[in-house]
């Protein structure tokens, strides 16, 4: 940790600027009210000096805002920061906060209120926060059922490793969005100038080889085993991994009808089949959920003889209400590293099941192509 005890003038809002240096923050997309003010002022004294500082955006809406962090933080895989006006700007954000947790972003969402009401001595917040913006219990309470966590910096001197916290258990595994309350006071007050230690990217999980070839032998003595899988394609090497297994194997794959948020698996690739699971759930005796939400609905209805395997980092998704997954067995951790390991044990396999497994598949891709030839020729 770097001690800058005698840095002159630093307060809160450099307190802000350095703690997003350190979780190596690109941007702080902000649509932001005056409680940013100190956060200005640093991005201003950084910029004449030279000093290394998140760009700064400045946007008219905190759905645009909350919008720009998920889509960059999708390619980048990273926290990034977001700034908004109080407890009612925390809320104008809200479906947007709440898309990045279904998502998977990891981001950390900051707003402010007030907790002296202009009677302490010192910086006099302004009447606002006494008689319009505070909400009973704070804007962290308001952000709670719509982000992975929340919570408040109470104080300067704690701020700098609040934020790198927060940005920590955004980023981790199931990643989405955090929240912190920054009082006004708090980015008042004076900061010793005490920096966080830079974020360092979270560990990788995986599963053992001893996890991994129990079902590898699952696969090998299936007869009719399918792949549905949902965001495989949004992991980092996820979709080569996902084509390579299947094909491996020789198993086909449905993208769940829900599976539009991102790429998984090519269309036109023979072992591609649609998206209804419906007619797999008689017909398949082992399927593989590969980062995918339970796709029986409704919940009570399940395979009639399938073994389930599920793939997928954190399975069970907590931000879910309710899920039933029917699983026999999971394997955790990096997904595209345990399809990788899969694949690798794709042998001595039955020629003649592969062959009649294929054929089978050959002629329900023909249909699917043709039916989507037939659509587009109206």
């Amino acid at each position: 940790m770097t001690d800058n005890r005698n840095k002159p003038g630093a307060d809160g809002g450099d307190a802000v600027v350095s703690a997003f240096n350190a979780v190596g923050a690109d941007y702080l997309f902000c649509s932001s009210g005056s409680e940013w003010a100190p956060v200005w002022e640093s991005l201003a004294r950084r910029h004449r000096d030279g000093e290394p500082a998140p760009k700064y955006l400045d946007l008219t809406h905190e759905t645009v805002a909350v919008g720009m962090a998920t889509g960059y933080g999708l390619l980048e895989r990273r926290p990034q920061g977001v700034l908004l006006h109080a407890a009612p700007g925390l809320l104008q954000g809200s479906m947007a906060v709440h898309g990045a947790l279904l998502a998977g972003v990891p981001m950390v969402v900051a707003s402010s209120e007030s907790t002296t009401y202009g009677d302490a001595p010192g910086h006099d917040p302004g009447g606002q926060w006494y008689r319009n913006l505070s909400v009973v219990g704070g804007p962290h309470q308001v952000a709670q059922p719509f982000t992975k966590w929340a919570n408040e910096a109470a104080g300067v001197h704690t701020l700098p490793t609040m934020i790198t916290r927060a940005a920590e258990l955004a980023w981790r595994a199931p990643a989405g969005p955090a929240y912190l309350n920054i009082p006004v006071e708090t980015l008042l007050a004076e900061w010793d100038g005490r920096e966080a230690k830079p974020v360092v990217r979270p560990g990788s999980t995986h599963s053992s080889p001893e996890e991994v070839d129990p079902v590898a032998r699952m696969i090998r003595e299936a007869n009719n085993p399918v792949i549905v899988t949902e965001s495989a394609g949004r992991e980092a090497g996820g979709f080569e991994a996902l084509v390579a297994f299947a094909e491996a194997w020789s198993i086909p794959v449905v993208e769940s009808d829900s599976a539009t948020v991102c790429g998984n698996f090519p269309r036109t690739h023979p072992l591609h089949t649609g998206s209804d699971i419906g007619p797999w759930m008689d017909e398949a005796d082992l399927i593989l959920l590969v980062n995918c939400r339970a796709p029986f609905y409704p919940p009570s209805r399940r395979p009639s003889k399938a073994k389930i395997v599920v793939i997928d980092q954190v399975p069970q998704r907590p931000h879910i209400v309710y899920q039933v997954l029917y699983a026999d067995v999971y394997l955790e951790g990096d997904v595209a590293n345990t399809l990788r390991q899969l694949a690798k044990r794709a042998k001595d396999l039955d020629a003649a099941a592969v062959a009649a497994r294929r054929a089978a598949q050959e002629e329900r891709h023909a249909a699917e192509q043709e039916a989507i030839a037939a659509a587009e020729r109206g």
